[in-house]
């Protein structure tokens, strides 16, 4: 795992200089993303570097790395759990290695493969591979999107880096907030897309690669997650889903036990993070994190559940509790935290794990991913609402207003199911604007805006990602748009960022390429249905973990990783709320009315718990943006 960073230059020349300067500026600003090593190569027109935390050939790994008597370079982010198997096939045509390391695998590869070795890893990764000869640059990063990679893009050259900020802060370039990226936020949480929170710095897509010359740059897709009208789509696994999915999960837990450093697991008491402790235990024995909030609330306090599958599996348990303190006090260093604004508040507990970890180890695995591919988040609900709204649909329109009243009246609330008749099955979830995270509508923020701006309507993302997936029954192309921007650009970035702020790897075993290409090729109703008499979300790894976990773990209520303040109910998170859109110097007024924002915080703490979640979860989005922008690395 490292940091790596780089500049090259279209039309060649001689610019050592401002090579030299801007390789060592970037890197001085990754170290924590790799304390135990730097290294950096420049000539004339190009430039690149890495920090490095040393996990695999600790001594020899050393990079940049070289091939071809120099004419080849590579810089190299992440880890390839196969490379053992991808060097011994290339020593048996004739390959030589100087290390044991991943990184020379892969650029061994490349020269024997070309940029098909991408097709052959299996692993996290963020890639640049220089060919001096041609003076030609290729970006690539893993199928899933685990590891992070940024360009700045002007007319003379492309500058890349492992975060945003690192480039943010080089002297000689001036960038700008990206107001369309700011109103997308304001819906999603976290940024969507491949802009940043920057104009002119963009993301690297995942599973693609960049051909980067002194005629541009070109990007090409090379994998994504299987769609039912791919030509090449493999058909539908037959035979028994639980058990081969057990089988694909413990490869994946195994193959991530690969490194030359101990390895560990986020232990949070879900069923997710204990089977992949369960799994892991069965080859050594391994420790576990936890972190809790001090609440006799079993949602937001659950150690008990830790407790138990740490001592079924015989792991030393770790603990740290996010008190009240010291959650703001890490809120208050979120830019620090996350580079890219993330309204993510299950940050700073992720934060404070990452670091009581960083204390033992470099290396530890988690449960992140197994809601999006295995539907998670009560998507069980699903499939039955469908049904009933069949039956609904079928219904004349007298019939159908006699039957609301009676079943609204009997219930003493409206039902929102009958909101939903109109809306064709296949298209749910796009008619619905369906994700994780949709906190707002074009319209909402409409209402709160000030001045003259004009911006295109941030549900233009799930309207493109369901369109790509209509093929899908209703349950996968949820599930297909999820394991998309939200996957990306919250979960992943969160596991990445945050833990990396502390030097940590974080390893996902949900999300091995090969168990995501087995799940998304089953029905959507396969993933969900009856367990122990129930109707249950993620229930082929339910069937999977019957009787190899406590029972208390598989039939517990769990919905996330619970974070209280987000329900802005006391009056510390509203305090602190209001200082935050209170002062003076605010981004947000620059967009929003805030007169019609601080209405909004005072509508909250005058109702509370009565007040829509979205509508608590947007105000944190505001409130987070405020504290990144505070903290960004340029002053605009």
């Amino acid at each position: 795992m490292c940091g790596i960073a780089g500049i090259f230059f279209f039309a060649g020349g001689d610019h050592r200089g401002e090579v030299k300067e801007t390789v060592a500026s970037l890197l001085g600003d990754l170290t924590h993303r790799g304390p135990d090593d730097t290294g950096e190569i420049a000539v004339p027109a190009f430039g690149m570097g890495t920090t490095r935390l040393a996990i695999i050939d600790i001594s020899g790994g050393h990079q940049p790395m070289t091939a071809a008597g120099g004419r080849y370079s590579i810089c190299f982010n992440g880890e390839i759990y196969n490379y053992r198997q991808i060097r011994s096939a290339l020593i048996e045509v004739g390959c030589v290695f100087q290390t044991e390391s991943d990184t020379e695998v892969i650029l061994q590869g490349y020269l024997k493969w070309g940029e098909k070795v991408l097709d052959r890893l299996e692993g996290m990764f963020a890639v640049a591979i220089y060919d001096a000869e041609h003076h030609e640059l290729l970006l690539a990063r893993d199928r899933l999107g685990k590891k992070p990679l940024y360009y700045y893009r002007d007319a003379d050259r492309l500058i890349f880096c492992s975060e945003v900020q690192a480039i943010a802060r080089l002297d000689g370039i001036r960038l700008n907030v990206n107001a369309q990226s700011y109103w997308d936020f304001l819906t999603y949480r976290y940024i969507p897309g491949t802009a940043t929170a920057y104009e002119r710095v963009f993301k690297v897509e995942r599973g693609h690669f960049y051909r980067v010359s002194a005629s541009g740059m070109e990007a090409t897709l090379y994998w994504r997650i299987p769609r039912e009208a791919d030509e090449t789509a493999a058909p539908p696994p037959s035979g028994n889903s639980a058990r081969r999915f057990g089988e694909l999960f413990a490869t994946a837990v195994e193959k991530r036990l690969v490194a030359d450093v101990p390895v560990s697991v986020v232990l949070s008491g879900g069923i997710d993070s204990c089977a992949v402790l369960m799994e892991a235990s069965k080859h050594k024995t391994i420790d576990s994190y936890h972190v809790h909030f001090p609440s006799d609330d079993e949602d937001f306090n659950e150690l008990k559940y830790a407790e138990l599958m740490a001592k079924r599996a015989g792991s030393t348990l770790h603990v740290v509790e996010a008190t009240e303190q010291a959650f703001f006090d890490q809120l208050l260093d979120i830019a620090a935290i996350t580079d890219e604004p993330l309204a993510d508040l299950a940050s700073v507990p992720f934060k404070m794990v990452c670091d009581l970890a960083a204390k033992d180890l470099k290396v530890v695995l988690s449960g992140e991913g197994a809601d999006e591919v295995l539907a998670g988040y009560g998507y069980h609900h699903l499939p039955r609402r469908l049904d009933r709204l069949g039956l609904l649909q079928k219904l004349p329109r007298p019939a159908l207003g006699i039957l609301r009243k009676i079943m609204e009246t009997a219930c003493g609330r409206p039902l929102k199911i009958f909101d939903e008749v109109d809306v064709p099955l296949a298209r749910y979830g796009k008619n619905l604007n369906h994700n994780i995270t949709f906190q707002m509508d074009h319209g909402g923020k409409l209402d709160l805006l000030a001045g003259d701006h004009h911006f295109e309507d941030s549900a233009r993302f799930l309207d493109d990602e369901y369109d790509a997936i209509a093929a899908e029954d209703p349950l996968n192309q949820i599930l297909h748009v999820i394991s998309g921007a939200w996957l990306v650009e919250d979960v992943l970035m969160k596991s990445d960022k945050v833990s990396m702020s502390a030097s940590l790897e974080v390893r996902c075993p949900f999300l091995d390429h090969d168990l995501v290409e087995f799940l998304f090729r089953l029905p959507g109703k396969s993933k969900v249905g009856k367990f122990n008499g129930q109707f249950e979300s993620k229930v082929l790894l339910r069937r999977y973990l019957d009787g190899k976990v406590p029972e208390e773990i598989l039939s517990r209520r769990k919905f996330g990783f619970p974070v209280p303040v987000y329900s802005l109910h006391a009056d510390r998170e509203l305090d602190f709320m209001h200082d935050i859109l209170g002062t003076a110097n605010c981004f947000y007024p620059q967009i929003l009315n805030r007169d019609a924002v601080m209405g909004l915080l005072a509508s909250v703490k005058e109702a509370r718990s009565s007040v829509q979640s979205s509508i608590k979860h947007f105000l944190w989005s505001i409130a987070i943006y405020e504290i990144w922008f505070r903290g960004k690395a340029c002053g605009i």
